[in-house]
């Protein structure tokens, strides 16, 4: 799987992009579960790879019996960054309206319009910077959007750490309004990284979820 910048073909941006990440993720899954529709499957998704996650549902539906997203963000499409203008004027006006946040204001309005976009969480790691250029200008999902996500009608938790800078709780609720079967947990001491700065929390939730639905 692409994703470390040491794989045979770490110096081509396109193969970077959503699209053909989708394509490796598909090719992984059906060399693991293969097209049996007797198999089923838990797909778990952080971060970016949350939307990996929720877009295989979409073309191994039969297979996958329960979501799991981890601190994923709302119900909006992917987009590569904004200019750096653009980036301070949202910055801006996410500040000034931001008290109006629960007075009624649409919440989309604090995802740029172009959409969703993840941020590179540690800047430190061994990860080439041109490779972590790559992923960021490769996340574009335009279908990605809230009447995709109307169409995930399995059992599906949502985890998200109150502590998280990259994505707020407005957008975790907004994601729980459109997936029809999604329940909402949370972890009051925790931030984006969650399998690492709670562990025990984490797979604790997942598995009472997990139990839950198997039943």
């Amino acid at each position: 799987m692409l994703g470390h910048g040491f794989s045979s073909i770490p110096d081509q941006p396109e193969a970077y992009k959503f699209k053909n990440l989708l394509k490796y993720t598909l090719a992984l899954f059906d060399q693991y579960i293969g097209c049996d529709e007797s198999k089923s499957s838990i797909v778990i998704g952080h971060s970016f790879g949350c939307s990996l996650a929720t877009a295989l549902c979409r073309y191994r539906s039969h297979q996958i019996v329960q979501l799991i997203l981890i601190s994923g963000g709302g119900p909006t499409p992917l987009a590569p960054p904004p200019p750096a203008d653009n980036t301070a004027l949202t910055n801006c006006l996410r500040t000034v309206f931001h008290p109006l946040l629960f007075c009624g204001m649409k919440r989309t309005i604090f995802y740029s319009l172009r959409g969703k976009h993840f941020r590179v969480c540690d800047t430190e790691s061994a990860v080439p910077n041109h490779i972590l250029q790559y992923f960021a200008d490769g996340q574009s999902w335009p279908e990605g959007d809230a009447a995709f996500h109307r169409r995930i009608l399995i059992p599906t938790l949502l985890v998200h750490g109150l502590q998280d800078t990259l994505v707020t709780l407005v957008q975790e609720c907004e994601m729980e309004r459109t997936i029809p079967r999604a329940f909402l947990e949370l972890i009051p001491n925790a931030g984006h990284m969650c399998m690492l700065e709670t562990p025990q929390h984490l797979s604790h939730m997942i598995m009472c979820f997990i139990d839950w639905w198997s039943r």
